[in-house]
């Protein structure tokens, strides 16, 4: 050994290495070979060690482990010897402070050394410089990190795909980009294939084997599907790395992702598609003239720009809740078969109309709403998507598609984009034919001209008031369809309107004369709006036709004078009614009381008879006040001709002629015989009145059906089937003049003292209170007919009340009957009739009496009689009450005049009991007994 190469510790108890040893130890330059001694104290140095720490030998011999260097991260050496002589040997890589302020990385291995006998004698360190390896280990880092950045940035992940083992690698982004999270992805090619979109999977796999076979790049787009559903678009680039034989060993490359690039071209497309099929549609709507035509092209647009195999449009029909097909294009183009009329909420298409939200169905053959799977199988229909129709929240149709292969959201989406645009259509164009039809069939003339009176349309309306054909007074001024001096001064005041805005007729409506083609002039009432049009002031003018209006006016005030003198009429009847009852009741009990021999006989009898003349007198006043209570029952006409006939045989001369002709179908009507008979006798009356030198009378029964025209012409009409009773004489005739007034009361054109002027007073108002018109139509000389006409009862006719049926005895009673009478002295009359035959009688003046004394009365009352019109509470509601209290009572009503609900109307229902004013006590006991029996026992 060399000791000036290599030097030893005088205190090292460890033997001398031999020469050769220490001749290999010092040669060695580039690692650091040097002993320690148990206390960790250098003992032997090396050239290399101090080439790497920077000492000599002198300067480091015997000096500790720590004095190499510092450690830059906190000295260690005393726990890296411990662990050496706990482990045997230990390694570490530090960053080590020279002496001179070097740096340097160093890789150190510690050795412990122990002699033959197993005793520790120190340790072995072996060192070497390995700066350059980290500097290189960091440098390969920070490009992996950059690169990592840069693929991040890109959104790229890379894979090392060993062919022979089928294993792959690839990093977290890559990762990431299939949707697996951090360590899912097990390593292998059944894990990709699952991930693959179904549609991508087997062109993948064809592609790569056939880039494997050429030994070419393999570089593709495709589709992978994440665990939540989502679809995204991958771009992947691969180079195969090949044995010396050509084998291909491995692929290594790059996953980019696309999908935000596949989304904007998507939407960019989709912006396109939509923008294309807006145009189509915004053109239809401004050409097309009919809705049908209109939906055609729309369907079509549809068609071609969304890829569909056909489409459809259907409108709501409201009347019958249903969807009507209007339009097919595509692959089918007819408008019948199950689609023809689909009702809403049944099928899908109904769904979409009753939900008023979109569809988009892509699993046609599993989809509950098709009807015909065996059709949607054999044509290939894949997907289906639909779209309400709809305009300010109200439904107007649907417009679907079917598709031979899956349709994105952006057809929906693109769909429901027209669909308000289509909607607005059809109700644009519906609008316009409404308002087309609307002016060419509105009954008032419409006509719009400009800011110099000029004509510029003119609606059928208008041809039809003014006689002029549109084409004539196109281009004219306004004023040819005005007379004078309106047509002078229309001009000048047009011309002041336009400059002041002082308005005379504009926005307000005013009655003007009209002129016609032909010169005549009508009245109208003109109504002028104004508007703008393309910058300039039009005005259009509605005129309409008063001619009728005002015939129809003249009428209503003649009605109207009708009805004031029936009121009068009435009245004078109601209170004469009750003094006629007092009359003829005393008048009668007198006649009982006086016997024929008596001189005053002839005085009461007189009496009596002035009473019934004035009592049918009242009884022509209430029929001409259409007061008077009816009692109808189904009736016959025809039979109550066959009856009268007889009576009017008596009272005809044999100059005049009577003749019946009856119709046989004739229909049933509800009327009082009474009345009905009355009637006849009135009008044949005044027939025999108007043929002084003798002539005809026909009486003739027939059907009649009544329309909207003829009631519009007749304002007491009303449209229905009507039964008709015609009087027609071969007389005089009715002057024009005298038409509108031979209704009237009391209005005559007989010679004083020879007519009351009541006969058709009173046919007027017996008719018109069952609720039918009466007609007349006469010409001087030409004679006289008169028609009345009464409602159809709506069920088979019966035959007429026997009239004038006797009364039974009047047996009397002993029953309790409450007497309720305003008027005392028909109150009189009546409690002395009832006492008279028996019976025992509660009276009272009102309603309010008549409940205080049934309240204090503990017996049984078995009727109550009360007048229908009672000052405060009427007899209906008093009638009421008591039945209320007691049960199982009768009522019998009287009156000779009333407003009640149901007499009000002119009938009186046939279960209540009514007795008409005046009457006797005979006829009064008979209908009490009479009420009396008929209640249940």
């Amino acid at each position: 050994m060399n000791p000036a190469r290599s030097e030893r510790s005088p205190s090292s108890a460890a033997p001398p290495p031999p020469d050769l040893l220490h001749l290999l130890v010092d040669s060695v330059d580039e690692a650091a070979l040097f002993v320690l001694d148990p206390a960790g104290l250098v003992a032997s140095w090396n050239p290399g060690a101090k080439r790497i720490y920077g000492h000599t030998a002198a300067e480091i011999l015997a000096r500790p482990y720590s004095a190499l260097g510092a450690d830059a991260a906190g000295d260690g050496s005393a726990t890296h010897l411990e662990r050496a002589r706990a482990e045997g040997r230990a390694a570490r890589q530090r960053l080590l402070v020279r002496g001179d302020g070097a740096r340097m990385w160093t890789s150190e291995t510690c050795t412990s050394l122990n002699d033959p006998s197993g005793r520790h004698v120190g340790f072995a360190v072996v060192a070497r410089d390995v700066t350059d390896a980290r500097l290189a280990e960091a440098g390969l880092r920070e490009s992996e990190e950059r690169l990592r950045m840069a693929l991040d940035a890109a959104h790229m992940g890379t894979f090392d795909w060993d062919i022979r083992t089928g294993a792959i690698a690839w990093s977290p982004r890559h990762e990431e980009l299939w949707g697996f999270a951090a360590g899912e992805f097990d390593g292998t090619c059944e894990a990709i294939a699952r991930r693959l979109h179904p549609d991508d999977r087997d062109a993948i796999t064809t592609e790569v084997t056939l880039r494997m076979a050429e030994r070419a790049r393999w570089s593709r787009e495709f589709r992978v599907i994440w665990p939540d559903g989502s679809v995204h678009w991958l771009a992947g680039l691969g180079q195969f790395q090949c044995e010396d034989d050509g084998a291909p060993i491995r692929m290594r490359g790059v996953v980019v992702d696309r999908t935000a690039r596949r989304l904007a071209e998507e939407q960019l497309r989709e912006r396109a598609v939509l923008a294309a099929l807006s145009a189509d549609v915004a053109a239809v709507l401004s050409r097309s003239p009919d809705v049908r035509s209109m939906l055609h092209a729309c369907a079509d647009a549809v068609v071609r720009h969304l890829g569909a195999a056909f489409a459809r449009i259907w409108t709501l029909n409201r009347a019958a809740d249903v969807l009507e097909l209007q339009a097919s294009a595509g692959q089918y183009t007819h408008l019948d078969g199950p689609h023809g009329r689909i009702p809403m909420v049944q099928l899908r298409v109904g769904r979409i109309a009753q939900e008023r939200s979109p569809c988009l169905v892509n699993d046609l053959l599993s989809d509950p709403g098709i009807i015909d799977l065996e059709w949607a199988r054999r044509e290939r229909m894949a997907a289906f998507a639909g779209c309400p129709l709809v305009v300010e929240d109200r439904l107007v149709g649907v417009v679907a598609l079917f598709a031979l292969h899956p349709l994105p959201e952006s057809v929906l989406a693109a769909l429901t984009s027209v669909s308000d645009a289509i909607a607005v259509g059809i109700e644009r164009i519906r609008s316009e034919s409404l308002l087309h039809s609307v002016l060419n069939n509105v009954n008032d003339a419409i006509v719009d001209v400009d800011d110099q009176g000029i004509i510029q349309s003119f609606n059928a309306a208008a041809e039809r008031l003014f006689g002029y054909a549109e084409a004539e007074v196109l281009g004219r001024n306004v004023s040819i369809l005005m007379p004078e001096p309106y047509r002078s001064e229309h001009d000048t005041c047009l011309e002041s309107y336009l400059r002041t805005g002082d308005a005379k007729i504009i926005g307000v409506g005013r009655q003007l004369g009209h002129r016609r083609k032909d010169g005549t002039t009508f009245p109208g009432h003109l109504t002028v709006c104004e508007s703008s049009v393309d910058g300039r002031r039009h005005f259009t003018g509605v005129v309409r036709d008063l001619t009728r209006q005002l015939q129809l006016e003249a009428q209503l005030q003649q009605a109207q004078k009708m009805e004031a003198l029936g009121r009068l009429a009435g009245g004078v009847a109601h209170d004469f009614n009750n003094l006629l009852t007092v009359i003829l009741g005393f008048g009668e009990t007198l006649r009982e009381e006086v016997p024929l021999s008596d001189p005053k006989r002839r005085a009461v009898d007189a009496i009596h008879e002035a009473g019934e003349r004035a009592s049918a007198l009242t009884r022509q006043l209430l029929a001409f006040s259409r007061r008077t209570v009816l009692q109808p029952t189904l009736v016959n006409l025809n039979a109550i001709v066959q009856e009268t006939e007889r009576l009017l045989a008596r009272v005809i001369p044999e100059n005049i002629r009577l003749v019946s002709v009856l119709a046989q179908d004739l229909r049933t009507v509800r009327a009082d015989p009474g009345q009905v008979g009355q009637v006849l006798v009135n009008l044949v009356m005044n027939a025999r009145d108007a043929m002084p030198q003798g002539g005809t009378v026909t009486v003739e029964t027939r059907n009649a059906d009544l329309d909207e025209h003829y009631c519009a012409v007749h304002p007491y009409a009303s449209p229905g089937r009507y039964a008709v009773l015609c009087v027609t004489d071969t007389g005089i005739g009715i002057p024009r003049e005298q038409q509108a007034r031979i209704f009237e009361p009391f209005y005559t054109t007989k010679e004083e003292g020879t007519g009351t002027g009541l006969g058709l007073a009173t046919v007027y108002g017996i008719v018109r209170q069952s609720g039918g018109p009466v007609e007349v139509y006469s010409e001087p000389g030409c004679g006289a007919s008169f028609k009345v006409y009464f409602p159809e009862a709506g069920i088979p006719g019966a035959p007429a009340r026997a009239e004038g049926a006797a009364l039974r005895g009047a047996p009397g009673g002993s029953e309790t009957v409450l007497l309720v009478e305003d008027d005392p002295s028909v109150r009189a009359l009546a409690r002395m009739g009832l006492e008279a035959f028996g019976y025992r009688v509660l009276e009272a003046e009102n309603a309010d009496q008549a409940l205080r004394i049934a309240d204090g009365h503990a017996e049984p009352i078995h009727l109550l009689l009360t007048d229908v019109v009672l000052p405060g509470m009427e007899g209906r509601e008093l009638a009421e009450r008591l039945c209320i209290r007691r049960p199982g009572l009768q009522v019998l009503y009287m009156s000779g005049y009333t407003d009640d609900a149901v007499v009000r109307q002119g009938l009186l229902q046939e279960e209540v009991a009514f007795l008409q004013k005046p009457y006797t006590p005979a006829t009064l006991a008979a209908r009490v007994r009479e009420v009396l029996d008929a209640r249940p026992r």
